[in-house]
């Protein structure tokens, strides 16, 4: 009995990768409109060069974490760096 043959991946894969590199350019923009950054951008940059001059004047920071929802162990953590 012959198996019947299994297509792995998207049935036209460079649609596909428009579609994703169009809707990461849309999310992007309107999570940074509503206060979500990503990783590496300008903002978070800065952010990130902001907090350091702060712990190097021996201030405490406080950051909060947010878990995306309908992900594997969701959640929100507040941490203090010294």
């Amino acid at each position: 009995m012959k198996t019947p043959a299994k297509r792995i991946g998207p049935r036209h894969p460079r649609l596909a990768a428009a579609v994703y590199r169009l809707t990461l350019w849309l999310s992007e923009r309107l999570m940074a409109r509503i206060g979500f950054h990503r990783i590496g951008s300008e903002f978070a940059n800065r952010t990130m060069a902001a907090i350091r001059e702060r712990l190097q004047r021996g201030e405490t920071v406080y950051i909060a974490g947010l878990a995306a929802s309908g992900m594997h162990n969701t959640g929100i953590a507040l941490i203090e760096v010294t």
